[in-house]
């Protein structure tokens, strides 16, 4: 929208992280039915499913992926086109304005954690406590790890620890040496989300 990014398609509609009714199916889709009250559309649209990185959990690298609101048009708009492949139900009793920003944001702190392979009573260390780092805070604890957040900010931290982390700490006035233990940190493969600040990273450690 703000003319930073080389668009593939003009005109595009964009808009990614779309939650709406399901209007009507096409051929050989199982997975929804028209009338489904709650179908989301991720920044993955879709992807080939068979090359190197789909077949390894690792779709965001395919050289086929397709991007909703990038490279087809995307939610801001009355009707969307959606690929069963990658869409997914919302859970009952979730509004979709709740559920809508899980589809990216969302999935984004999700992904690290997952791939990070953090365990239940392990420690998870998470940078900047904005749109992801927020999802990130409650996704870590829900998973059953030790939750450090560090931020800059006192409102930030004060989410945090309002969304269950354990620590919190003030990266403008504290100095950690060795903030995560005696054995080395382990971190996790970036998660990156480009509308929302960058790098998302988790950091495990004892």
């Amino acid at each position: 929208m703000a003319g930073e990014w080389r668009l593939p398609k003009l005109p595009l509609v964009s808009g990614h992280q779309v939650v709406d009714v399901v209007d009507s199916i096409g051929a050989g889709v199982g997975n929804f039915k028209p009338g489904d009250p709650g179908g989301g559309v991720p920044w993955v649209y879709s992807a080939c499913g068979t090359c190197e990185f789909c077949t390894t959990d690792r779709e965001i690298l395919s050289p086929s992926i397709v991007v909703t609101g990038f490279i087809v048009d995307g939610g801001y708009a009355e009707y969307l086109v959606a690929s069963a492949q990658c869409a997914v139900a919302v859970p009952d009793g979730l509004d979709f304005v709740d559920a809508a920003p899980i589809y990216c944001a969302g999935l984004t702190p999700y992904r690290a954690l997952k791939v990070s392979g953090a365990r239940v009573g392990e420690t998870v260390a998470i940078w900047d406590v904005r749109g992801l780092g927020h999802y990130a805070v409650q996704i870590a604890k829900a998973m059953g790890t030790r939750v450090i957040a560090v931020d800059i900010q006192a409102a930030k931290l004060d989410l945090a620890r309002s969304l269950g982390a354990d620590v919190v700490i003030d990266a403008s006035k504290e100095k950690a040496e060795r903030p995560l233990g005696p054995r080395a940190a382990r971190t996790s493969p970036c998660a990156w989300h480009p509308l929302a600040g960058g790098y998302f990273q988790s950091v495990r450690g004892s």
